[in-house]
């Protein structure tokens, strides 16, 4: 996921309306932007995984992932705000 944002900076001034098309972009652009489209789904996997290893801890009785949830919510907004903002 950091490649693509990173990928965002240096090719934003270009025009190009769909990064996919191997006939309209660069190869370096082309193929950050598939290796991209292949790590967004195992990134919301791990999410979902870490929701449930929190929620069934091992030999330790289950616990709602819900403020676990909130908290991690709260903190990403909150680097959002200050750190991705500012920089």
């Amino acid at each position: 996921m950091l490649l693509d944002h990173v990928r965002e900076r240096f090719f934003y001034h270009l025009p190009i309306s769909d990064p996919l098309n191997i006939e309209e972009t660069s190869p370096e652009l082309f193929f950050t932007r598939t290796l991209a489209h292949l790590c967004a789904p195992i990134f919301v996997f791990l999410t979902g995984l870490s929701a449930w290893l929190y929620a069934n801890p091992k030999e330790k009785p289950s616990r709602s992932p819900s403020s676990f949830l909130f908290k991690r919510g709260v903190f990403i907004i909150l680097v959002e705000v200050t750190l991705i903002n500012f920089s």
